[in-house]
């Protein structure tokens, strides 16, 4: 036997059978991992999902074992095949049995708060929505009426009297009852002054 070759000894084999056993059960734990995030299952595979693929590695290692008895193309369309039949039983248990540690009761109940508390959001999101709606219609409301009463009071200004206006303001006493007349002023006659006033619109 020439230097630096293995020495094919039962310990030999034993140790190479182990490093295979491990690379095929990584293997698997990372096809049950894809599978359960693609299915959503938040505790990770289920104990069925974990069941068949223990299944699966020990028909893959039988394969690997015959690779002395056949070609490596019928090993390798044989794992092919092993791989595929499997993967699609562990994804039917994924989407068919609820996560691990829970009954089917608990799993419809946290089913149904799931669903409750997604239904209680959307009910929220609405009344918000709508409140900002009404918010913003009062606002433009206001600014409306505002606006409008700027307007009215732009079109309708206070203006003084020409000369040639009167207004009648009451009927004066003269403070000398007796000497009124002398005055020319006639008790209870109308006083007219020039006074501001608005213009009718």
């Amino acid at each position: 036997m020439a230097d630096g070759c293995p020495a094919f000894t039962e310990e030999g084999t034993e140790e190479v059978k182990k490093t295979l056993e491990a690379d095929i059960w990584d293997n698997g734990q990372d096809l049950l991992t894809d599978i359960a995030r693609r299915e959503n299952l938040k505790l990770g595979p289920n104990r069925q999902m974990q069941e068949l693929m223990v299944r699966r590695n020990e028909l893959v290692l039988e394969a690997n074992q015959a690779m002395s008895t056949g070609t490596r193309h019928e090993v390798e369309n044989r794992i092919q095949n092993i791989n595929a039949y499997y993967t699609h039983l562990i994804t039917e248990a994924a989407r068919t049995y609820p996560d691990e540690g829970l009954d089917k009761d608990t799993f419809d109940s946290l089913q149904r708060k799931e669903e409750e508390s997604t239904g209680l959001s959307r009910v929220l999101a609405i009344l918000l929505s709508v409140t900002g709606v009404v918010v913003v219609v009062l606002m433009l409301v206001i600014l409306v009426l505002v606006r409008r009463r700027r307007q009215k009071e732009e079109s309708t200004p206070v203006t003084a009297f020409a000369e040639n206006q009167q207004v009648v303001i009451g009927s004066p006493v003269p403070a000398d009852q007796t000497g009124g007349k002398d005055q020319g002023v006639v008790s209870g006659a109308a006083v007219t002054v020039a006074a501001p006033t608005r213009e009718k619109v």
